[in-house]
């Protein structure tokens, strides 16, 4: 790729001619080139063919007057542990032809994250939430929010790994979703496993719930014994979808 890595690549127009605004996050903008995304991403590569949906940059008194054409990836909104809360940023689009993408299916700091090893091959990811540890329970929560470390100027923040992994799903982006996968199963411990087994994460999305089952499978034994396993299967009623309990019965069957 002809870009190098920088600050300016990411958060700034220039040179780039896809703007990424993410609405839920106050209107935050991430900037990329469409030659870079057609070459990374198959998914990329085929919007970008069909011009975002059959539409093109133009500069006709037909173009919005920054010169955008908009479009939406996807409207489904998905409980995304990288997503913060931001305040609302009035402001508009450069002057110049682009193409204005909302985005509400990913968080600001995945597709951070994300474009970041698309230019430069590296990727941090975050801790789990889910890995702290109550001390007087041995129980963690995968709802609770993750508390990051300060980001470094023009260097992309740590981002969930199950983040990270829907989303380079989404993108195709097989290596990536590998090495995210790789990243959350070294997280997973018989405290946390039940708990995220039961998240609307893996209730969603087949290969973290996979992942996760067989991870206790192969640690039977440390699972019978955790009373983050047990407590999980006291409160597996509380959880909305139903695959909640289904996947947490077959799981504990497994252990049998």
């Amino acid at each position: 790729m002809s870009l190098t890595y920088g600050p300016g690549n990411l958060t700034t127009p220039f040179p780039n001619d896809v703007e990424l605004t993410f609405p839920l996050e106050g209107g935050r903008s991430l900037w990329a080139n469409s030659s870079m995304l057609s070459e990374a991403s198959p998914y990329f590569a085929s919007l970008i063919k069909s011009g975002f949906s059959e539409s093109s940059p133009k500069t006709d008194d037909s173009t919005p007057s920054s010169g955008a054409v908009e479009t939406s990836f996807e409207s489904t909104v998905e409980e995304d542990s990288d997503r913060e809360e931001a305040p609302e940023e009035a402001k508009q689009s450069p002057n110049f032809p682009h193409y204005r993408v909302v985005i509400v299916h990913a968080s600001y700091r995945t597709y951070y994250a994300v474009l970041g090893w698309i230019l430069t091959g590296r990727i941090r990811f975050a801790n789990l939430s889910s890995s702290r540890v109550v001390a007087d329970s041995e129980v963690a929560s995968s709802h609770a929010k993750i508390t990051f470390p300060p980001s470094e100027p023009g260097v992309p923040p740590p981002s969930s790994p199950k983040s990270v992994c829907r989303l380079a799903h989404y993108l195709q982006l097989a290596i990536l979703q590998q090495m995210a996968l790789n990243d959350f199963a070294k997280q997973l411990t018989p405290v946390n496993a039940a708990d995220e087994l039961l998240s609307e994460a893996c209730n969603k999305h087949e290969e973290l719930r996979n992942l996760v089952i067989r991870v206790i499978v192969g640690a039977q034994k440390e699972f019978k014994e955790s009373k983050g396993w047990l407590a999980a299967m006291e409160r597996a009623d509380e959880f909305a979808w139903p695959g909640a309990r289904a996947t947490l019965a077959l799981s504990d069957a497994l252990l049998d």
